[in-house]
């Protein structure tokens, strides 16, 4: 189960939008430096069954930072500071650190906390207004892991993200408790292995 959440929350990067729809969504974007939430993500397989809930919190801050944390049912650390992503599996009591490339990260996270000029060459971006506004993110490349991204925004705050992965499996994020642009200390982004870690450095 450990593998299902990090396969989905690292398979995407966002590199980069615009066009008409896409100069939507940099605004909604641009609207944000920082932004704290709770999130319930639910993974589903092909058949749209559940596979899997995981229950946690987040924090971004722009660029390049964020705090990506599962509580239950298992635990589950992210933490990049701009240089370096750090995995921490409490059960297992493991942490892998990895040098950040800005060009193949490729996790929500690193979307909401990426650079906004990134946007640009992977994404066709299509504005859907059904009660929220939706912005469906489809790559340019057939290659990519992704089959389509959906951000969703309620009273100007991110409150839903979905990804459908090539497979036909998805994982969707529904945040609650959304805080835009409050003040977060960097050092909230460092990760200090605790002792008796085992440390695999990639």
């Amino acid at each position: 189960m450990h593998l299902s959440f990090l396969g989905l929350l690292l398979g995407l990067y966002a590199t980069s939008i615009w066009a008409d729809d896409g100069d939507d969504l940099a605004q909604y974007l641009a609207s944000f430096h920082t932004m704290t939430a709770n999130f319930v993500q639910t993974i589903y397989d092909a058949n749209h069954q559940i596979m899997q809930k995981n229950i946690g919190s987040m924090a971004i801050s722009r660029p390049g930072r964020f705090r990506w944390q599962v509580k239950q049912p298992n635990s589950q650390l992210l933490i990049a500071d701009g240089n370096y992503l750090w995995i921490y599996d409490m059960d297992l009591s493991q942490a892998t650190r990895q040098k950040l490339d800005k060009n193949k990260m490729t996790s929500p996270a690193s979307l909401l906390s990426g650079s906004l000029t990134d946007l640009k060459s992977r994404f066709k971006v299509t504005h859907i207004k059904s009660g929220a506004d939706t912005f469906k993110l489809e790559p340019k490349k057939s290659e990519d892991l992704f089959e389509s991204i959906e951000l969703s925004f309620g009273q100007g705050k991110l409150n839903r993200m979905q990804l459908m992965d090539n497979l036909g499996s998805s994982s969707l994020f529904e945040f609650a408790n959304v805080v835009m642009n409050p003040t977060i200390d960097t050092a909230f982004f460092q990760f200090k292995p605790p002792k008796g870690v085992d440390v695999i450095h990639n």
